[in-house]
């Protein structure tokens, strides 16, 4: 990795330099296709202090199967990269320059880098990108080679001298180009030359003694301080059983190595393994032989927490954020539709996992998330790191009363007035069982918890008076897809007094996996349409009690869905998108 001129390289500051950008990996490949648009593209993309050995590659779920394209390195990100190796890259472009370091006018140089930045990104991206010079090699120099681009290639470089391979096929083993930090697990994808190379097969398992195999595995996972090591694995679609994957298990993940020795005897087994991962600052803790994990969600969580940035795509290729809103309603917001509306309302996640999206969603101040989950590993995940994202969750087992574990956690000892504002005060409650039972739990909880549905009481002369809590927003976050709820998820948030369907509107977050090209509009015409039958189904329900002609005032008004919104959150598989619908369910007078 060579140093930048403005980071402490020496050299003739008025030597030609070659510019590069420094971004955010997430912004890489616009910034990569903005600068082949403009024909500044220098083919070189590489990883950020220290964070060699990036390589091109697909995304590595834990457990998952699907890859992004992304580019990624090799090393520990700066704790928002959420396990990613690296959370800066360096992109080269074709440009030389003098380095302005000598100008002792700071506004001109800023004013020569904004400008810069804005003639090879645009000014979308500008404040985003920072300019890097480097050294260029003169006619004449010589250059020594480079040393090893990571310490994981430093340890393994380093053993493969002192226990050199004996056959002249296995003197040139090709090293891991990407690997994945999840404190304290280190992640090889499935595709790791350390397990799939022949010469590495050959080597590990028939040239090297096998008392020295777990002397290369422990060099490996010291070096970047880690104290086990697995491979990663595809999410079997069905069970060793036969039965239907429905939990999601990664089953097939390999464990390697497990450091252990006297000064350490608290490491963990595999099976009792937590490790660990923040996310533009969202904390998540599970199970990695019991419980899955894509990175590649991070960008829903940013677009949730209102951390998108507006015009930037997920991927320039075939991700494109792209919004269908019907010309007869009124544009909700472009990213994150109905954001405004969480605050002091009710969020329900139907497929809570360990939290990828219940987090985010307490940030923006909800009266209460309730969340259904099925795996209990998953469910422990979540309580684990619900105090890292400063929040209470409380976990209702499968059959089991609400007020009785509210109230224990509330402390039975507490006057009432006391313990309702510690209930008010939980943002997380979480049902270890099937989503089924959503709408029973949802109406067990009103009635045991009447508070959480009232408005909230006004603290001064000024404020306005709240309106009662209502679910606004329903996340429906399973692949490859979560039709199973669709019904569900509508009927809930269409129902009067309940969901905020019936006044101001509210929203349901498909999650779908879906083919690239005409499949992403196809199938927001058929999430809109199972949504309109549920709707009629539930208008000739009214109209046979007479409640609707009561509720509407003469007037026909009607609820109706639009998808106005599909976000692309990641390429799942060659030719396959894992988007987000975002439905608009809302009253409309015909």
């Amino acid at each position: 990795m060579p140093d930048a001129a403005d980071a402490g390289g020496g050299g003739d500051a008025r030597a030609p330099l070659a510019v590069c950008l420094l971004t955010d990996r997430r912004y890489a490949k616009t910034v990569k296709t903005l600068l082949e648009e403009r024909g500044r593209f220098g083919r070189k993309i590489e990883a950020w202090a220290g964070g060699g050995g990036g390589g091109v590659d697909g995304d590595d779920d834990v457990g998952g199967g699907g890859g992004d394209g992304d580019v990624v390195g090799s090393e520990r990100g700066d704790g928002d990269g959420g396990g990613v190796s690296v959370s800066k890259l360096l992109i080269h472009t074709t440009l030389k320059a003098v380095h302005p370091d000598g100008d002792s006018d700071s506004t001109r140089h800023d004013d020569t880098q904004l400008a810069l930045k804005t003639s090879l990104v645009g000014p979308t991206l500008h404040d985003h990108v920072k300019v890097i010079y480097l050294p260029t090699p003169t006619a004449g120099t010589t250059t020594s080679p480079p040393p090893p681009a990571s310490p994981l290639h430093a340890a393994i470089l380093s053993f493969l001298a002192r226990h050199p391979p004996t056959s002249s096929s296995s003197s040139a083993l090709p090293l891991p180009k990407r690997w994945t930090i999840y404190p304290p697990l280190l992640l090889l994808p499935a595709n790791t030359p350390l397990t799939t190379d022949p010469s590495w097969k050959t080597y590990l398992h028939s040239t090297l003694p096998p008392n020295l195999l777990d002397e290369f595995y422990a060099a490996i996972v010291r070096s970047v301080g880690c104290t086990h090591l697995a491979v990663n694995a595809p999410i079997p679609p069905s069970s060793s059983s036969a039965e239907e994957n429905i939990m999601r298990k990664p089953a097939n993940i390999t464990p390697l190595y497990r450091h252990s020795c006297p000064e350490t005897p608290e490491t963990p087994d595999f099976n009792d393994l937590w490790v660990s991962s923040t996310q533009n600052g969202i904390h998540q803790t599970w199970k990695p032989l019991y419980t899955m994990f894509s990175r590649g969600n991070v960008v829903e969580k940013m677009r949730i927490r209102g951390r998108m940035e507006a015009g930037i795509s997920t991927d320039t290729t075939t991700a494109t954020t792209t919004t269908t809103t019907s010309s007869t309603s009124t544009s909700p917001p472009t990213f994150f539709p109905g954001r405004s509306k969480i605050r002091d309302n009710i969020i329900l996640d139907l497929y809570a996992g360990i939290g990828y999206f219940v987090f985010p969603y307490t940030t923006h101040s909800p009266r209460l998330v309730l969340g259904w989950e099925i795996n209990p590993h998953s469910v422990e995940g979540l309580v684990r790191a619900a105090p890292l994202n400063s929040v209470d969750a409380v976990v209702v087992p499968e059959g089991e009363s609400i007020s009785k574990h509210l109230f224990e956690k509330a402390d039975n000892s507490l006057d009432t007035r006391r313990k309702n504002k510690h209930l008010l005060d939980t943002k997380i409650v979480i049902f270890n069982e099937s989503n089924e039972t959503a709408i029973h739990r949802i109406r067990e909880f009103r009635e045991a918890f009447p508070e959480f549905f009232e408005a909230a009481a006004k603290t001064s002369l000024t404020q306005q008076p709240s309106s009662a809590p209502r679910i606004s927003h329903i996340n429906l976050g399973l692949l490859p897809t979560s039709r199973p709820t669709w019904a569900l998820a509508c009927e809930i948030i269409a129902t009067p007094g309940l969901g905020a369907g019936a006044d101001e509107g509210g929203w349901v977050h498909v999650h779908e996996n879906v083919d690239v090209g005409p499949g992403v509009a196809e199938m927001g015409r058929v999430i809109v349409g199972e949504f309109e039958k549920v709707l009629e189904e539930m208008r000739e329900r009214r109209r046979e009690s007479g409640a609707e002609k009561e509720e509407g005032g003469g007037k026909n008004v009607v609820l109706v869905a639009e998808c106005v919104n599909v976000f692309v959150v990641k390429t799942y598989a060659p030719g396959v998108v894992h988007c987000v619908f975002d439905v608009w369910v809302h009253p409309r007078v015909v």
